[in-house]
């Protein structure tokens, strides 16, 4: 799953909106529900698969090793082989710490898996985001003190379903963006043991690193969808509070749909782009931090 087909998700979600918030259901707290039982459930049978991986790897690794270093034919050869082995053990070592580990509490009572997303947590938590729950709830009055239109009032009819429409698009927005970041670290939490395995396979080894790249990206979008939220929760109920000012009549209604409709298209656009914001800081990949980002860095490392 592409960082960028949120934007597609969330176009889905904000057709369906009218519908899916009308009802007052939690639709985020169901499917952060979901993801975690999906990974209580599901991870302990991928771990297994990963263990297996790894020592099969490693028992073919270890052969190639040792013909590289008995089969060489010249003291270049011999130092390229014994090169060769070093690096796979370090590499090895690094994949056995992160499959031991794995699930097995380390520091702070955080396993293996968990350090990254517990991070973003800990980043997405110093934002205050009672303002998103303001808006609900003002976004809701609004709604409930808005008058039904009469049946033959063109304006009125299109005033209310703007208004509606609207509104549960921004509810839609706030509430659920950073579900999908959570969607996103519970499948990769159940991959992970299988691709850390490869980290000892020089051709295969990127797969570890794509984790790792997907882990970053997918925890650090929850916090910047958290930002996003935070401004245009902001934004919307200072429109609410000051514009529309518990004035709920639909001729009062029909002089803020552009105002509300910018707000509105502003967040849902603010939410697309965080993908590419958290590729830019996190991947390298904006034109001036080509080839530079934390994952250039790590690998790096090795």
């Amino acid at each position: 799953m592409n960082i960028k087909t949120i934007r597609n998700l969330l176009l889905l979600l904000a057709l369906g909106a009218p519908f899916a918030l009308g009802a007052g259901y939690d639709f985020a707290g169901s499917i952060t529900g979901a993801a975690a039982n999906l990974v209580i459930n599901v991870e302990p049978l991928f771990k297994p698969i990963g263990d297996t991986i790894f020592t099969s790897l490693t028992i073919v690794m270890l052969v190639v090793c040792g013909q590289k270093i008995i089969f060489s034919t010249s003291h270049h050869e011999y130092q390229a082989g014994l090169a060769y082995t070093k690096s796979f053990l370090g590499h090895w070592l690094v994949g056995w710490t992160c499959l031991a580990f794995y699930d097995v509490p380390l520091w702070g009572g955080m396993s293996i898996h968990q350090v990254i997303p517990m991070i973003a947590s800990f980043l997405a938590a110093k934002i205050n985001l009672a303002i998103v729950d303001t808006t609900m709830t003002d976004m809701q009055n609004v709604i409930t003190g808005m008058p039904m239109p009469a049946l033959f009032a063109p304006a009125e009819i299109f005033t209310y379903a703007m208004v509606m429409i609207q509104a549960m698009v921004m509810e839609t927005v706030l509430v659920l963006a950073s579900s999908f970041s959570l969607v996103a670290l519970g499948v990769g939490t159940l991959f992970g043991p299988i691709l850390i395995s490869f980290i000892i396979v020089p051709f295969l080894r990127h797969w570890f690193f794509g984790w790792i790249n997907f882990t970053v990206k997918f925890a650090m979008f929850a916090v910047a969808a958290a930002m996003q939220a935070y401004i245009w929760a902001t934004a919307a109920d200072a429109f609410i509070v000051n514009f529309v000012a518990g004035n709920y009549t639909l001729a009062h209604l029909l002089t803020s749909i552009c105002g509300m409709g910018l707000i509105t298209l502003g967040a849902i656009l603010g939410l697309l782009s965080t993908g590419s914001l958290v590729n830019d800081l996190f991947g390298g990949s904006a034109h001036g931090g080509g080839g530079i980002g934390v994952i250039g860095a790590i690998k790096a490392l090795f």
